[in-house]
């Protein structure tokens, strides 16, 4: 996968990491976006309509690690991309992307009211086809 979220800083407990089971039907790179699959698994968020759990904290294998634990942090500071079609404000929450996996923008008013789809809020203001820093506290 691409666009891999990056630590700036983890919070907590070393960004207080919770623990799922791999789905393992693809390949996951650290720093990729997941969301809740079926109970007690993680799946990549391929789409804005994915719950977010949480970003993955290092690189599992497809097949061989099925069924294994991934560690997702779920809190900390990370620099998320916002692709080419979306926009980050300072001070404003940012929710996954229906323009991809590993995509963040700026909340609307849907997501907002479907708080399982924001990520964090935004530490600065970013244009489209940038990065930029998100507090990511779930």
């Amino acid at each position: 996968m691409a666009n891999e979220a990056v630590v700036i800083e983890l919070l907590g407990n070393a960004g207080d990491p919770v623990e799922y089971l791999n789905a393992g039907s693809v390949d996951i790179t650290k720093g990729t976006l997941m969301g809740y699959g079926s109970p007690g698994y993680c799946i990549p968020i391929t789409t804005g309509s994915a719950y977010f759990a949480g970003i993955t904290s290092t690189d599992f294998t497809s097949g061989a690690e099925a069924g294994r634990r991934v560690a997702l942090w779920t809190h900390g500071v990370f620099d998320l991309d916002c692709g080419s079609a979306n926009t980050m404000t300072l001070g404003v929450p940012v929710s996954t992307s229906v323009q991809g996996g590993n995509l963040v923008g700026l909340a609307t008013n849907t997501s907002i009211l479907d708080i399982t789809k924001i990520v964090g809020i935004a530490q600065e203001t970013v244009t489209a086809g940038n990065t930029g820093a998100v507090l990511v506290s779930i």
